[in-house]
């Protein structure tokens, strides 16, 4: 996303062009598609987006990862020198997604309520039809 992000600033000067930015992250194209976003980083993309096809037009489009394109080889290679290197930014620094913490959290609260449902007096038939 971040890659596509600073594309769209690198062009933002440019007028009435015939612009295609290449991805191989699925994930990150479905992101923009999005009718709603949680992450700042795709809001700002897609304002950016915006901005960049009111005067040009702008295709967003997905290329096979790992099929020989030169540009899409060196973003590789990029991308992995810089998760290897160490984390610069804001304190404290999270190793995981929110997407994982929302899935304990859930599973968390899944737990709980079956613990809740299990010790409540009373039921009996419902718990035999509910498993």
């Amino acid at each position: 996303m971040y890659a596509i992000h600073i594309c769209i600033l690198y062009l933002r000067d440019e007028v009435n062009a015939s612009i295609a930015i290449c991805s191989d992250s699925q994930a990150a194209l479905k992101a923009l598609a999005a009718a709603k976003t949680t992450s700042q980083l795709v809001l700002e993309t897609m304002k950016a987006l915006t901005e960049l096809s009111i005067r040009n037009c702008v295709r967003l489009l997905w290329v096979l990862g790992h099929s020989d394109i030169i540009g899409n080889e060196e973003a590789d290679k990029l991308a992995k020198q810089a998760a290897a290197a160490e984390y610069i930014g804001p304190e404290p620094a999270l190793e995981f997604s929110a997407i994982a913490v929302r899935s304990k959290v859930w599973q968390w609260a899944h737990n709980e309520h079956n613990k809740h449902w299990l010790n409540t007096e009373g039921c009996r038939q419902a718990k035999e039809l509910v498993t």
